[in-house]
């Protein structure tokens, strides 16, 4: 039997230096390979940990194992992957296909045994070796459109199983029709100093058809670059990241990043290569070509930080190269002559704020018994906050920056004997969402990623429960406007019942086929319960 995958390591054993020679690669579907999403692109998530395979636009094609080996773990959440597949192979390497709409009939009965037994539709369950064999090609399920998805397609990932660490698909040579260099949106000058995210928009225009040349920089200092850029296969309308990012200085490699692999570990620090105040104003990503915080990644190639030190009488011949894994090309020529700086750069002002967070040292703030604790390295540089405890109301406000650690906030509590209180937090757009619940004496406390307003609100209202018509399954709505929800159950008879959710749509379902019943006349109870505890019921009695 021919293996999928074949590692020759160097000598240091490092996946990054390992080169992947495959002698058969096998697709996870048996349509046309065509990309909705590439590995390494940002999201809001962080770094895509796979490719997002599309599937003819609906649910229900055909997903096969890559290669024989055991199911190690089957999750199913409500975000994230939804339904998800781990497949183990004898090779060293774990496969995962994600947003599945249902899996085949004799995984649905595993796990339906597993789901009766917690009374949980979520569940995430590890398999041992050998526990659960699959062969190479075996149906393990359907696509779909399950967990943070917003479209059926099949999100495919490869790891390197003892380090759990994703590795770029398309190292293993699965064919992808691809012709097209990636388009560059923008390019950025960066000016390094006392000044966080001091840029200035440099002006390109085409000289052929994949070659940009830039206007002329006159000044002196460090500087670095910026660019948005995307890509796209052939035959496809999908936008999609770009794979490597290549600054030149007078012919040597500066400074390079390229998404062959990334460990969980790594998977946020997209924010720190991303200019995170001009995705706030413009909904766009701006990646920074260069390292300002000593960051050693998988995926940055370079010793080098990319910074580009010009002195008054220098010439500088920079390359900007943006490639795709098929090596298509787009590149932008700067020249750089030394003189006095006489640029004009935009930057975010936040100087008037009232507190000054140094990014190596803890902070706190204390004021009428409400706290705030940042801890060192929260945010990516020192950064200046506006915080305040005023009118029971907390306010931690700077919409410009990001949080890598929690904050941990403690809020008393005003309303007394009240057990539907919690914490909304208000963000810099106008959005109200749950912060908090958890209570110790006569405060709040818990942690934040999120920036903007707390303050306590009550929850007096029930979550809603229609039913809903559907053909060939029993179906309801459950919604809620406040805290949102926290679980929920289904009675048949009085006894619990196994009913998919899927909060995109709001809704419950069981298919008539799988509700075990030979009765023609069922009562069902539905519970459905918010996140401070409010509760409501809703008893039918159904002809089937």
């Amino acid at each position: 039997m021919k293996n999928l995958f074949l590692i020759l390591f160097s000598i240091n054993l490092s996946i990054l230096n390992s080169q992947v020679i495959v002698d058969e690669a096998n697709p996870p579907v048996k349509i046309p390979l065509k990309l909705s999403g590439n590995f390494g692109e940002l999201r809001s998530s962080g770094f895509h940990s796979g490719i997002d395979i599309k599937t003819l636009g609906k649910e229900g094609v055909e997903i096969k194992s890559i290669e024989e080996g055991y199911i190690s773990r089957i999750s199913i959440s409500l975000s994230g992957f939804g339904k998800a597949i781990y497949i183990t192979h004898p090779n060293g390497f774990t496969s995962v296909y994600a947003h599945l709409s249902r899996f085949n009939d004799d995984i649905e009965k595993i796990i339906q045994t597993y789901q009766y037994r917690n009374k949980s539709f979520v569940i995430n369950k590890f398999f041992k070796k050998n526990e659960f064999v699959i062969s190479k090609d075996d149906v393990i399920g359907f696509s779909g459109n399950t967990g943070s998805s917003f479209g059926p397609h099949l999100h495919f990932e490869i790891r390197k199983s003892l380090e759990n660490l994703p590795i770029n698909p398309l190292r293993f040579g699965y064919p992808i029709d691809d012709t097209i260099p990636p388009t560059i949106r923008g390019l950025f000058l960066y000016k390094i100093g006392d000044k966080f995210n001091e840029r200035k928009k440099i002006n390109i225009r085409r000289v052929s058809s994949n070659t940009f040349q830039s206007e002329t920089i006159k000044s002196n200092g460090n500087f670095g670059f910026g660019v948005i850029s995307d890509d796209r296969q052939n035959k496809s309308y999908n936008i999609n990241g770009t794979y490597n990012y290549k600054i030149i200085k007078n012919d040597s490699t500066e400074f390079e990043i390229e998404f062959n692999s990334f460990s969980f570990d790594e998977k946020a620090l997209q924010m720190k290569l991303m200019d995170y105040g001009y995705y706030v104003d413009r909904k766009s990503r701006l990646i920074k070509i260069f390292n300002e915080n000593g960051l050693k990644t998988n995926f940055i190639k370079s010793k080098n930080s990319g910074i580009i030190n010009v002195n008054e009488n220098d010439s500088i011949k920079i390359k900007i190269i943006l490639s795709d894994y098929s090596n298509n090309k787009t590149q932008v020529n700067v020249n750089i002559i030394g003189t006095k700086d006489s640029l004009e750069y935009y930057y975010d002002d936040f100087s008037h704020f009232n507190s000054y967070i140094k990014n190596s040292v803890d902070f706190n703030f204390y004021k009428n018994e409400a706290e705030v604790k940042i801890r060192k390295n929260t945010f990516n540089n020192n950064t200046f906050l506006d915080i305040n405890y005023l009118d029971d109301t907390l306010s931690i406000i700077n919409p410009k920056v990001y949080a890598f650690k929690g904050i941990e906030i403690s809020i008393p509590q005003k309303f007394k004997n009240s057990k539907q209180t919690y914490i909304a937090n208000l963000d810099n757009e106008g959005n109200k969402i749950f912060a908090g619940h958890t209570r110790s004496g006569k405060k709040f406390r818990f942690k934040t990623n999120n920036l903007g307003k707390f303050y306590e609100d009550i929850d007096s209202l029930a979550p809603k429960i229609k039913q809903l018509k559907r053909k060939n399954k029993i179906s309801f709505e459950i919604k809620d406007d406040e805290t949102g929800i926290k679980k929920y159950d289904v009675y048949v008879n009085g006894k619990w019942h196994l009913f998919e959710y899927e909060p995109k749509s709001n809704e419950i379902f069981c298919l008539l086929n799988n509700l075990g019943i030979l009765e023609k006349e069922i009562n069902i109870e539905v519970v459905v319960e918010d996140l401070v505890g409010n509760k409501k019921s809703l008893i039918r009695t159904l002809t089937l």
